[in-house]
């Protein structure tokens, strides 16, 4: 499920609070939360809120850490998970050989959308393909294992969390997520052999893993249950043994949403598996896969003091730091801990919702909030949005820092930088671009009366590409490779770089810039609210002075649009600097096809700084910028 095209950007009107933003709120790909595109500090999100048991869109403050909350909050503490997975299941065999046997190939792998496989790090021994939800053949320990049964169509879905069925705010365990399967599924076996043999007489044969009632549970605990798996391959039943559990994010931090899971179980068969397989006499082994992959986006989870009207409230100690509070207080130095600590305001800025539902303009908001798909002039509703009459000191909340973006400790240190730069000469201007920094390149070449161009690292590998590609205006489609991007690592140490959310400091190439249009230093810096790019390296971008047609004449560089080539990979920061210096811009997350950077901003001459988080393997290419500008007076 997804956000409605025409909710990708919303408008908001407010008299409630001062500390909430107006104006057009633009949908962050990566996060799935609206962002204020003049104060990024302001977002529109939806949660679940544990103390009233319902879905509420409300908005979220970020503060710097240590601000002291607002007069009437309450503590509250955050993270996010997942409602449903999808799963996908398969059984693999050796096939066997030699004369007289009947040779079958192996089923076609399972292609299907979703988040399988994402980021998985396999042992060295297993060879897997993550970029179907099921490879057609696996590579386990250098022998080659075939697709002989696959299954699809389970779906699990969120039951409870371990020790109580709403986490609450005497909680200070560390808890797993359980699910448990919803629906059945649908089985294929293979059917490429000269003699095809029926579901029905080949069930005593070979059975896929999905079969049977699914149980995940993911936290610090997993390992300590059994899995409800089970894998027959030649009257072999095997439940909950060698089982091993593969994760990106899982990190045994109970409070961290997994895209993506991977379960596998192995084992020697120990009957003839008839003219198929390789049996245990001839030391054939099976290998089962379940893949789950996350279906929609993840839910912030608030757990928070109740308020004045709610129950549990306390008038000797209305705002207690709560166990679980001071669980995750105590934890927020780890970049690997999932939970957030903030505060929660009750205000009229909120409106209850579904689990179902996409877009903030569609709620019954309060008194004096209107949210619309379309701008609001002058205070009132545009058609399409969503206003409301209710009582205003009804249910409704602002949340502060807390979600899995929110308040993150500062990065200092430094980033490394390849022992080579490129630099590009344009014959036709006189112009030199560079330095160019990607995966360590020594020379580059092209080949004569041809697109491609070939270099070499310094790693001594070839690579090659086609400059043609970049006339299709449709990349591959590609799987996100920054869902990692809340998760630290040493920039000496590791090949990234680490940017700033909130555009102060970026450290890339061993060089460090304190603000848009300043000037780089060598070596280290400290960047505030850190994104973390791995294998990836800054295409810095600035134009010179521009007065848009009219050297004279007062300009309004309302806004910046971009239009980029589909399935474009990276993340983007812009901003706009007029003729006195000031500076206007933000992060806008990942590159969509189509994208807008309001600035707002008055002058005669004008720069741009484009930076772009850019993956050593996933291109992008932008094909146009228009700026928005209206004029002024003149001198």
């Amino acid at each position: 499920m997804t956000v409605p095209e025409d909710c990708e950007t919303i408008y908001v009107n407010q008299t409630v609070s001062n500390n909430v933003c107006n104006g057009a709120y633009e949908l962050d790909s990566a996060t799935q939360d609206w962002v204020n595109s003049a104060n990024p500090t302001c977002k529109l999100t939806k949660v679940f809120d544990s103390q009233t048991g319902q879905y509420t869109w409300v908005f979220s403050v970020q503060v710097p850490e240590g601000s002291d909350p607002p007069p009437g909050s309450k503590y509250a503490a955050t993270f996010k998970y997942y409602r449903n997975y999808s799963i996908v299941g398969g059984v693999y065999a050796e096939q066997k050989e030699g004369s007289g046997s009947i040779q079958w190939s192996a089923l076609p792998g399972h292609e299907m959308d979703g988040n399988y496989g994402v980021g998985i790090d396999y042992p060295p021994s297993y060879s897997i393909s993550s970029s179907k939800a099921l490879p057609s053949t696996v590579s386990i320990d250098g022998k080659q294992l075939k697709l002989a049964a696959k299954s699809a169509g389970l779906t699990t879905g969120f039951w409870n969390f371990s020790y109580a069925a709403i986490l609450d705010s005497s909680a200070i365990d560390d808890f797993t997520y359980s699910y448990q399967s919803q629906t059945g599924s649908a089985t294929e076996l293979f059917t490429e052999n000269a003699q095809a043999v029926s579901a029905t007489n080949f069930s005593g044969l070979i059975s896929p893993p999905t079969t049977a009632k699914m149980n995940l549970r993911l936290g610090y605990d997993v390992n300590g249950y059994s899995y409800d798996a089970r894998y027959i391959l030649g009257h072999h039943n095997s439940t909950g043994q060698d089982v091993t559990y593969f994760s990106n994010d899982i990190a045994r931090d109970s409070y961290c949403a997994v895209p993506s899971m991977d379960t596998i179980l192995t084992g020697t068969m120990t009957r003839n598996g008839g003219r198929y397989f390789k049996d245990s006499g001839e030391n054939g082994i099976y290998f089962g896969i379940t893949r789950y992959g996350a279906v929609g986006n993840p839910i912030t989870y608030i757990v928070r003091n109740p308020s004045e009207d709610e129950q549990g409230y306390d008038e000797n100690d209305p705002n207690p730091r709560f166990p679980f509070y001071e669980h995750v207080i105590s934890n927020q130095d780890d970049s690997d801990f999932c939970a957030r600590a903030g505060w929660y305001l009750k205000t009229s800025l909120s409106a209850t919702t579904t689990e179902d539902s996409m877009c903030p303009a569609d709620a019954n908001w309060g008194s004096g909030v209107t949210v619309s798909e379309d701008p609001i002039n002058d205070g009132g509703s545009g058609s399409g949005g969503s206003s409301g009459s209710g009582d205003s000191s009804g249910s409704g909340d602002s949340s502060g820092s807390g979600d899995s973006s929110g308040s993150r400790s500062d990065y200092s240190g430094k980033t490394t930088a390849s022992k080579y730069k490129g630099w590009v000469f344009d014959e036709r201007t006189s112009a030199i671009s560079g330095p160019f920094d990607a995966q360590g390149i020594t020379s580059i070449t092209t080949k004569d009366n041809s697109s491609e161009m070939f270099c070499v690292n310094q790693d001594r590998d070839i690579k090659k590409t086609d400059l043609l590609e970049f006339n299709n205006p449709n990349f591959p489609a590609f799987t996100d490779p920054f869902q990692t991007r809340y998760v630290s690592f040493d920039g000496a140490v590791s090949k990234g770089i680490v940017l700033s959310e909130t555009g102060e400091g970026f450290s890339y190439r061993n060089r460090y810039l304190d603000k848009p249009f300043g000037d780089s230093i060598i070596g280290s810096g400290t960047v505030k609210m850190p994104l973390f790019f791995r294998d990836s390296y800054l295409a810095n971008t600035e134009t010179n002075w521009m007065h848009l047609g009219d050297e004279h004449s007062e300009k309004q560089v309302y806004r910046v649009d971009l239009r980029f080539h589909k399935n474009s990979c990276g993340h983007l920061w812009l901003y706009v600097m007029n003729d006195e210096g000031l500076v206007k811009g933000q992060y806008k997350g990942a590159i969509k096809e189509h994208m807008k950077v309001f600035t707002n901003l008055r002058g005669r001459s004008f720069k741009i700084q484009m930076m772009i988080a850019t993956h050593y393997d996933h291109p992008w290419a932008m094909r146009e910028m228009a700026i928005g500008h209206l004029y002024g007076k003149s001198f």
